[in-house]
């Protein structure tokens, strides 16, 4: 699992993380959009984590009206908590995002007027969908992606390998630049089951300190690859090279696992409905 402390250490977030410092100093409700297990680390960043209500979005049933009736069960908690959050919004119905959206504005939590006085947090992933549905309710903070953070990927196994295997790991240069290459189309979450991996098949190696780029379980490309790929991308836009390299990337995982979509989701930790639109994309 992320932590604060590993969010604050990528570079590629300082921006972020400063503008939502600016933020924690207002009352505001705000959204978070970017990937759920980032957007959940820096929470407490905001207040105390035992001060921190989380209610998880996809938990919840899938009819139109589940708003309710889980604000009216967690209203006590949601009155003692310093920040309330709710992760994945993008999961709920349009009608609930509607009133999530009320609930923010208004900052009352039933019909009584009763008002929330924690701050509000909703987070959102924007390759499900959109939110809010109508905007000026929140201050905003979107968080690019791992594949545009190419040194916070070897920032963050590098650390989630330290606490699986020790301090003394680290990963040897072939493997840094595999990592920083791979476009993760996973997001963290991916990188975060990567970790767990590699630490669990090291476990049977424990006579060296070194993860090589075998290890990994990434497609990574030689030196000649390269070469011939940066000959090939001439005159191309970085979204059209970054599509081909998904494409590869899924490609392998369907070979490797006999076309079982289930099984290659579990791997890029994405949703199996969205590794389908890949694969209708792509032709896969």
């Amino acid at each position: 699992m992320l932590t604060l402390g590993d969010v604050e250490a990528c570079p590629g977030l300082v921006e972020e993380l400063r503008l939502i410092d600016t933020y924690a100093t207002r009352e505001s409700p705000l959204l978070i959009r970017g990937e759920t297990s980032t957007a959940r680390a820096i929470l407490p960043r905001f207040c105390a984590p035992k001060d921190i209500l989380e209610i998880f979005c996809p938990l919840m049933p899938s009819d139109s009206g589940a708003l309710l009736g889980v604000v009216k069960q967690h209203a006590g908690l949601m009155r003692r908590a310093g920040l309330v959050a709710f992760v994945e919004v993008d999961h709920l119905s349009p009608e609930d995002q509607r009133l999530l959206a009320i609930v923010a504005r208004d900052r009352v939590i039933d019909a009584r007027g009763t008002r929330l006085a924690a701050r509000l947090v909703c987070q959102f992933d924007p390759r499900r969908g959109s939110f809010p549905p109508f905007p000026g309710v929140f201050l905003e903070v979107d968080l690019p992606p791992l594949a545009t953070r190419a040194e916070d990927a070897s920032v963050l196994l590098s650390r989630l390998l330290k606490r699986l295997l020790g301090e003394a790991v680290r990963m040897d240069k072939l493997a840094l630049e595999a990592v920083a290459e791979y476009t993760w189309p996973g997001d963290v979450a991916e990188l975060a089951g990567r970790a767990e991996q590699i630490a669990a098949r090291h476990a049977d190696n424990p006579h060296t300190d070194v993860i090589t780029v075998g290890q990994l379980g990434i497609p990574h490309v030689t030196a000649a690859q390269r070469r011939a790929r940066t000959q090939a991308s001439k005159g191309r836009t970085l979204s059209a090279i970054m599509d081909e390299y998904e494409h590869e990337v899924i490609q392998l995982l369907m070979t490797r696992f006999g076309g079982n979509k289930s099984q290659v989701a579990r791997e890029l930790g994405i949703s199996r409905s969205y590794l389908i639109q890949k694969c209708q994309k792509y032709g896969v």
